[in-house]
């Protein structure tokens, strides 16, 4: 971070990177140098400035997130647009398959009717049929 003419940062304020991520402070270095620190974390030219502006080309209006909730609020749209129209396909394929089967459930129950009729008329399973017995008289 500049400092004037110089770059502060955060070893010269006694701050060390570790080789798993955490970050060590030397109170000692830290405390040493008050005017490095305030430089470091200034809001005007240092971290947090940059810190803010980062962000804020983030969060604003018409940058990365905002433009990522759009999308993500037109494909839930286009979502449940879709998920509406195949519950209403859904019913209707659910009423037109409850509709054939009464019709064949109809159908099997007429031709059950016809076959006892037919077998009775003309004769079947062992009877001579009433068409039989009617010639015979």
């Amino acid at each position: 971070m500049p400092n004037g003419n110089s770059t502060i940062s955060l070893g010269a304020i006694g701050t060390t990177l570790n080789a798993d991520g955490t970050l060590t402070v030397n109170s000692t270095t830290l405390t040493s140098n008050p005017s490095g620190v305030s430089a470091l974390f200034n809001s005007t030219t240092g971290m947090a400035a940059q810190l803010t502006t980062n962000l804020n080309s983030f969060l604003g209006t018409g940058d990365l997130i905002s433009n990522s909730q759009s999308a993500i609020n037109t494909d839930l749209t286009s979502i449940t647009t879709q998920q509406t129209a195949l519950t209403a396909y859904t019913a209707q394929l659910t009423s037109q398959y409850q509709a054939q089967f009464t019709a064949l459930n109809t159908l099997i129950a007429t031709m059950n009717n016809n076959s006892q009729y037919l077998t009775q008329l003309f004769g079947g399973a062992n009877s001579a049929g009433a068409l039989a017995s009617a010639n015979n008289t």
